[in-house]
């Protein structure tokens, strides 16, 4: 069933960093004047060097701002107008065998240094993972690699850099190297 739960868990990405736009409506959608004036001062071009000290490099959110802003009230059109859309998360399959696919992933939960705020923030993908059980079903799309190939020489020595890839495509890869 499509319902709004369903739109903003599954299809809006409610961790993005709001755009002026987006700031200025929320704006208009408080009841009290200093909730009101400060959101579109954040939207204003005077207001975007504390744009940026207060609200992106601590990583605000749409939930965290309406925490912020107790008088701020936007409707469900306004919310689908600016919220982006949530984009794929690729992932890289550790192993794909006649059983099944298998995925290795860490839970990812960025810190977060204000005291007025929740100090982690969960991952999208990686708490959605961790929430589900062996027997849950993914939609998946398979993206084929074309790039990140064993040498054409069996037997060459590689040095493997995975600077925040994680492991997956490490085992995925190594996994390949041994079958071939």
């Amino acid at each position: 069933e499509r319902n709004p739960w369903y739109t903003f868990k599954y299809t809006l990405d409610v961790h993005s960093l709001p755009k002026k736009a987006f700031l200025k409506y929320l704006g208009e959608c408080c009841g009290e004047t200093r909730d009101r004036d400060l959101l579109k001062y954040f939207a204003s071009k005077e207001g975007s060097s504390d744009l940026n000290e207060m609200i992106y490099t601590p990583g605000l959110t749409l939930l965290e701002l309406l925490d912020l802003f107790p008088s701020c009230n936007p409707g469900l059109a306004g919310l689908l107008q600016f919220l982006p859309r949530l984009t794929p998360r690729y992932y890289s399959v550790s192993r794909i065998t006649e059983q099944g696919i298998k995925f290795v992933f860490n839970i990812i939960t960025n810190k977060r240094n204000s005291t007025s705020l929740s100090s982690a923030i969960p991952g999208v993908c990686s708490t959605y993972l961790s929430s589900l059980s062996t027997t849950s079903h993914l939609h998946i799309y398979r993206r084929k690699n074309t790039s990140f190939l064993p040498p054409s020489i069996p037997g060459s020595n590689m040095i493997l850099i995975g600077a925040g890839t994680g492991v997956s495509p490490f085992l995925g890869f190594l996994d390949s190297v041994n079958s071939s």
